[in-house]
């Protein structure tokens, strides 16, 4: 390391030297212009490059030698040594360039700084959407008592209520309600209620399985699922994601799905997730139609998706974000972002009514809309334009078995 720092980048002081004449052919000009025993000051080539043409080693000291002696008498190694370590430690990684990640095959040894630490990091590898609906129950297996280790519990809060299975692996924080006639099955998993959340009576929760704070399930089967802070969650539910603030609060099956934020299923909206003929579901993405390899796979919904009463969803459908759909028949596996109506082709729900109907539906919450999320609401409205330019109708995955 101390070479590359004695030297210039080019190879050394020749080449460095040898780099500029061949970038300026005036060096040999300005040679036989002076001649012989004269200087160079006035010359053509020195007015024209004096500004910019020299090299300065970072090496270079002009002090004292009575200084020089003071710190030490260090030669040029000692100081070449000391510069490149000050060099690293002083390094600031480059921003990253988001298109450099853009095909999936940048390596992550490549993204490291060279100063950076290595560590071994204990988790699972995510390579597609639905590994997280895959290795979900592995997931909550896994990270409920790590999560339950640091809160306050409550030992009494399940009273009146069923346990089968390992009661140490019930997990109720303070001022969530367990009401009695419930039932915690614990065979297969734990279960994690957080703070302010409801578990009404004759609700059927089975392990693994988290509760959000503040949300409120309503009756029948809870099974192998993540349940966000602030939903209400009625009728059942299996294998699946709910995240914050999302409503499902009448009947109907919802199992091996994902739902984002501030979704709404009217009532009856059923999901899929396995197919009659029992063989893998496809499922579409942004680089084509994809076979996930899973057997049992539902509906993927992004946030702010709507379904209105009694909607149908096939194995593997994809409803885009901000869509709001209420079909008479079976919904199309894949509905655009923002998609409106009951059928294809679908109309835009209009940027400024979806964003009055976001703003009353998170008032519900007493959430507001804040003006960040509005401009991040309106950007994405606009991208979702821009893909409907490029492809007005996605492809859906085949009927094929």
């Amino acid at each position: 390391l101390e070479a590359g720092v004695l030297v210039p980048h080019d190879a050394g002081l020749p080449g460095f030297l040898q780099h500029k004449r061949a970038v300026n052919g005036q060096a040999l000009d300005a040679i036989r212009e002076v001649g012989p025993g004269k200087h160079f000051l006035g010359c053509a080539h020195t007015q024209a490059n004096f500004e910019n043409a020299f090299y300065r080693s970072p090496l270079a000291d002009n002090n004292s030698y009575e200084q020089w002696e003071a710190e030490g008498s260090p030669d040029m190694t000692k100081r070449a040594n000391a510069l490149w370590k000050k060099q690293l430690a002083e390094y600031v990684e480059p921003p990253l360039d988001p298109a450099t990640l853009a095909d999936g095959t940048t390596a992550l040894d490549a993204l490291v700084s060279p100063a950076a630490g290595r560590a071994n990091l204990s988790g699972w590898w995510v390579d597609n959407v639905w590994d997280y609906i895959r290795d979900l129950h592995a997931h909550l297996s896994a990270d409920i008592p790590a999560l339950a280790a640091g809160a306050a519990l409550r030992a009494d809060a399940v009273a009146g209520a069923t346990v089968i299975g390992p009661r140490e692996r019930l997990f109720v924080e303070r001022d969530a309600m367990i009401e009695p006639h419930t039932i915690f099955d614990l065979t297969a998993g734990p279960v994690f209620v957080r703070r302010g959340a409801t578990v009404q009576a004759f609700t059927r929760v089975v392990g693994p399985c988290v509760i959000g704070e503040g949300s409120v399930v309503v009756g029948d089967r809870i099974a192998a699922s993540s349940i966000g802070e602030r939903c209400r969650v009625h009728g059942e539910l299996s294998m699946s994601i709910v995240m914050g603030c999302t409503n499902k609060s009448h009947d109907g099956f919802v199992g091996h799905s994902y739902l984002g934020r501030w979704v709404n299923l009217g009532a009856g909206t059923i999901t899929s997730n396995l197919k009659n003929t029992y063989g893998s579901v496809q499922i579409w993405t942004p680089d084509g139609v994809r076979d996930t390899g899973e057997t049992f796979l539902g509906s993927f919904i992004g946030d702010y998706g709507r379904t209105g009463i009694g909607t149908r969803l096939t194995t593997g459908t994809v409803l885009g974000a901000g869509a709001n759909i209420f079909p008479t028949g079976v919904a199309p596996k894949v509905i655009p972002p923002f998609a409106w109506g009951d059928r294809e082709p679908y109309g835009t729900f209009e940027l400024a009514k979806f964003l009055e109907v976001a703003e009353r539906q998170m008032a519900r919450r007493t959430v507001m809309l804040s003006a960040a999320g509005h401009r991040f609401l309106t950007a994405a409205h606009a991208r979702a334009a821009d893909l409907r330019m490029a492809s007005p109708s996605p492809t859906p995955p085949s009927a094929a078995p």
